[in-house]
This record gives structure tokens, C-alpha cells and sequence, in this order.
């Protein structure tokens, strides 16, 4: 049974997936949960402290993050965040990605240097204004496929609405403010 049938047939308004199975489908399984059961929140257990597993996590669509060895009270702690709507990323891993953050600072790198080239393309043509129907038209793509970039591009720029995103396409000079 996939997660996304899982997570339905126990009405569960919280599952835990373990993001470092030996078949490596736990970031399947996380797409598929949140995609097959919008109202069902996703917590990644998670094997080690390497950054590109938390990143890999929250980019499939997980609403908290933990480490595997985590007790009791913070499970319980990360399943209460995300029940009431936050995210929750376990100590031990907050500190490698607040480190991990920190040195791209350093090195002059921005969050906006994640994005892909069609996500680019996608932020820019949200901020001109057209709807998730006419870029996926336009780019060829069905209308889910398009969200999902949205979404992704959302997530990566830490920003949760419409104008937000406009706001980094103009900063990222993919548009002009006068647009």
C-alpha cells in the first residue's frame, strides 16, 4: 500500500515517513502522501545530519524533519507543530542547516540560486500576472505539473504567497519593477 492510501485509510491528520528506507522511496512516499491526501501533513525521519536529506525532505513536500534517533518528546512535540499547521525541523538538524546557511551567506550565494532554469522561467511568467492555466499552456506543461513548480519555487524562496514571489522576481531581475 502506497503512503498516500495509507495516510487515508487511517484519516491520520499526521504521518511519519522514513525518508532513509533501503529502496530509497521515502521522498516518493512524501510526494505521494501530500499529493493524495492534501490535508494529510508529512514528518520525514531522516538517518543522518547531512543537509541534502533535510533539503530532499521539505523539497518532496514534508512538514517537519526529524532525526531518527529523536525521543519520545520530540516526536510528540514535532507531530503537535505540524498538526497546528507549522513545521518542525529536530535541534540537532536545525543546527547543521542554520550552519549550512550561514557559509552560503558567506560565500554570496542566495536562496534564489536553488532554482531551476524552468522554475525560473515559471516565477517570471507568475509575476507577469498570467495564471497557472496560460503558463502551463504556454510552457507546455499540464496544470498540476505547474503548481508543482510553483509550490517548489515558493518553498526554496521561503515566501508563502503571490506577492512574495513577484517581490524576488523583481529582486532577482527576472522582471523590472515597472513590469
Amino acid at each position: 500500500m502506497d503512503a498516500g492510501r495509507s495516510a487515508a485509510a487511517t484519516l491520520a491528520d499526521v504521518v511519519l515517513v522514513d525518508l532513509g528506507s533501503p529502496d530509497n522511496s521515502g521522498a516518493a512516499l512524501i510526494r505521494d502522501a501530500a499529493v493524495d491526501n492534501p490535508g494529510v501533513d508529512v514528518i520525514a525521519i531522516v538517518p543522518d545530519t547531512e543537509r541534502a536529506n533535510v533539503l530532499r525532505a521539505f523539497q518532496a513536500g514534508a512538514a517537519g524533519v526529524l532525526h531518527r534517533d529523536a525521543g519520545a518528546e520530540e516526536v510528540k512535540a514535532a507531530v503537535h507543530a505540524v498538526a497546528d499547521g507549522g513545521v518542525f525541523l529536530c535541534p540537532v538538524l536545525a543546527r547543521e542547516v542554520v550552519e549550512a546557511y550561514l557559509r552560503t551567506i558567506e560565500s554570496g550565494d542566495t536562496p534564489s540560486d536553488t532554482l531551476t532554469p524552468r522554475q525560473r522561467q515559471v516565477l517570471q511568467m507568475v509575476a507577469r500576472g498570467l495564471t497557472t492555466k496560460e503558463i502551463a499552456r504556454e510552457l507546455g506543461l499540464s496544470v498540476k505539473t505547474n503548481e508543482s513548480h510553483r509550490s517548489d519555487i515558493m518553498r526554496r524562496l521561503g515566501v508563502r504567497q503571490m506577492a512574495g514571489l513577484v517581490r524576488e522576481a523583481v529582486r532577482m531581475g527576472l522582471i523590472g519593477e515597472g513590469f
